[in-house]
């Protein structure tokens, strides 16, 4: 008890191809013996999301990328009534 399953957790460097379902799934199945216990979205999310390397997300993930980007121009962009 008090581990990850590693082996759970297929390597799939197309992250955007993986289904929501089959990554709720395999957490689930990495975590369900560890001692925080078995993954679950809104209790683990957030503390996830904040360990993220944004940088690394942004390589891995080209849409998450265009949507920072687009985020960043529409919020640096002046203001137009």
């Amino acid at each position: 008890m008090g581990y990850t399953s590693a082996n759970a957790i297929p390597r799939n460097p197309n992250v955007e191809q993986i289904s929501k379902q089959d990554l709720e799934s395999t957490l689930k199945e990495a975590t369900r013996h560890t001692a925080k216990g078995e993954y679950h979205k809104i209790h683990h999310g957030p503390k996830i999301l904040s360990q993220l390397d944004v940088s690394k997300v942004r390589e891995a993930a080209t849409h998450c990328n265009r949507l920072f980007m687009t985020l960043t121009a529409r919020i640096n962009r002046p203001y137009e009534p």
